[in-house]
């Protein structure tokens, strides 16, 4: 790998880049060609503290309170990735966070089966409705309840649109206004703003979709602090 500094036009400033030939992403590919071609100027020894024989890699267990499918999840989301795409991106990080709301939910109420089927089964239970309800029971946060429910419309957009393209007017004018949401709340100071639908569905809505997972994820274990009880329920 070739350590660099790289700006990149979609970030408002530079940032540190491992460039590898052997990158999954072309762009990480071409900087490492040119800066080896020597575009940007010589490039520093090896380190010598570096070991370049092929190490192994330990496998990652990733957990988070809450979330104890994380690592399959990721495992799903990141093979949409990969195939880029957009449609698919977008379908796996929504229903994660439905499904999610709907475990916070059942954490919360009472601990009964009728309880878990509405949270989780009930086919009236939908994901605008399972937002509103864990705003209104205090179980996420104002900024959540935005970021849920721009997260919702962009699903919306791309599920009931076949033509997913900015320039279709009226698949760009149900999702343009909720990429713009979750842009200015997690990325503003970081991206700068582009149409590109590429980089609003991978950076900005799939970054958003992670770090809300997350944050409803470490709420499902301290709901169960607060799950209610029925008036007759032993004291």
């Amino acid at each position: 790998m070739i350590e660099c500094v790289v700006k990149f036009d979609h970030m408002k400033h530079e940032v540190p880049f491992a460039a590898s030939p052997d990158d999954v992403e072309s762009h990480g590919r071409e900087i490492f060609a040119r800066a080896a071609a020597g575009e940007f100027g010589p490039i520093a020894p090896k380190r010598p503290d570096v070991d370049s024989r092929p190490q192994p890699v330990a496998p990652v267990d990733l957990q988070i309170p809450g979330w104890p499918d994380l690592s399959a999840f990721l495992a799903e989301a990141n093979s949409e990735n990969s195939k880029r795409s957009l449609r698919g991106i977008v379908l796996t990080w929504s229903t994660m966070i439905e499904d999610l709301l709907g475990r916070l939910l059942e954490a919360f109420f009472i601990d009964h089966s009728e309880s878990r089927k509405l949270a989780l089964d009930d086919v009236d239970m939908t994901f605008s409705m399972s937002i509103k309800l864990s705003f209104a029971l205090g179980l996420i946060s104002r900024s959540e309840f935005t970021a849920c429910d721009n997260i919702r419309r962009i699903r919306n957009a791309f599920a009931h649109e076949w033509h997913v393209s900015q320039s279709n007017v009226q698949f760009s004018g149900k999702a343009r206004p909720a990429f713009r949401s979750l842009y200015n709340q997690y990325f503003s100071k970081t991206y700068n703003w582009s149409e590109d639908l590429e980089f609003l569905t991978r950076g900005v809505y799939g970054g958003a979709a992670g770090m809300l997972s997350c944050a409803i994820a470490q709420r499902i274990d301290q709901a169960k602090n607060f799950q209610r009880v029925t008036p007759d329920a032993p004291k």
